[in-house]
């Protein structure tokens, strides 16, 4: 947490904010923005004002890099490593998941990758009923999706979430040199 910026807490805790009325937040922000520092940022509100531990805290990517669950644990702190998943893990993320009956916060980033009826997100939501609103409120579930690329997420997001979501986006400093200003 302390190796994280200003706009990375700010994301975080406008994210940590929404939780307290919805279930579901999609969190939009550049590539190379501050993304995983926001969700460390995010994972630590969680920890220090909520009923939440570590063990149900994790983080999933719905694609299937050993080398982004590498470079994620070596970024969050060592206690978060065996709370790191990818696409490949999906099995033993439902089941650790399962184990967590209540207070559970699920971080997936690049959300908008294998999110198709079929695929990989839509896998793991069916498989854990994180698709039942009524279920994720009675549990304390919490789901953020973060993204660069919502590729018209958003538009979905707000269909199917409605009043039980929020989407976030995050305000980049003025240093911050994105492809668009490049």
């Amino acid at each position: 947490y302390k190796k994280t910026f200003k706009n990375q807490h700010k994301f975080a805790k406008h994210i940590y904010d929404a939780f307290k009325r919805v279930s579901s937040c999609l969190a939009i922000a550049p590539t190379q923005s501050g993304k995983t520092g926001s969700m460390i940022a995010l994972a630590t509100y969680f920890l220090r004002n909520d009923h939440y531990t570590p063990q149900n805290i994790f983080i999933f990517t719905p694609h299937s890099s050993c080398e982004w669950v590498t470079q994620t644990q070596h970024r969050f702190p060592t206690f978060f490593k065996n709370q790191i998943f990818h696409r490949n893990q999906i099995d033993d993320l439902i089941s650790r998941i399962s184990r967590a009956p209540t207070h559970t916060l699920l971080i997936i980033d690049e959300c908008h990758i294998a999110a198709k009826i079929g695929q990989s997100l839509h896998l793991l939501y069916s498989k854990l009923r994180l698709f039942d609103l009524q279920y994720l409120a009675q549990h304390h579930i919490k789901l953020a999706h973060f993204t660069a690329t919502p590729c018209g997420l958003d538009i979905d997001f707000k269909r199917f979430w409605g009043d039980q979501g929020h989407i976030c986006s995050m305000d980049v400093p003025d240093f911050y040199l994105s492809y668009d200003r490049l």
